[in-house]
């Protein structure tokens, strides 16, 4: 009688046992790419600074993005979306996108000019500007 108790323990034992393997495997399968990413990109994004403002003199490039590489990695391209709102409204009245292929290495900063499109006549300069979203690839 006991020999059965125990085999049927045994068995309930390795059963458990197989379940939170399987259980353990699904967790890594689907939090895996996810913490790699992280690893490979997302921690060193995180360090990358953006600043805007409507601070150039040319009429047809009134925005300035200035990009700061905090990160370890080398910045091998950006890419970004700017909105204007004016102040004490909530409707983007402007926006501009763009891509830059500078190389920044860890440190660097780089600062350029853009266009933007305005809904309107609506004057650049007045305009409360800021990072809808951005990209990074890195080498």
């Amino acid at each position: 009688m006991w020999n059965r108790v125990y085999a049927r323990r045994g068995i309930f034992n390795l059963i458990f046992a197989g379940l939170l393997l399987v259980a353990f495997g699904l967790a890594l399968f689907w939090t895996g790419p996810h913490v790699y990413r992280y690893l490979t990109y997302g921690r060193h994004a995180a360090k990358v600074e953006f600043y805007v403002a409507p601070i150039c003199d040319a009429a047809e490039h009134p925005v300035a993005v200035q990009v700061i590489n905090n990160s370890s990695k080398t910045i091998e391209k950006v890419f970004f979306v700017l909105s204007a709102k004016q102040p004490g409204y909530s409707d983007n009245v402007a926006w501009a996108e763009s891509s830059n292929d500078k190389i920044l290495k860890p440190g660097e900063a780089w600062t350029s000019c853009y266009a933007a499109r305005t809904f309107g006549q609506h004057d650049p300069k007045a305009l409360k500007w800021k990072m809808e979203s951005w990209f990074v690839t890195f080498e």
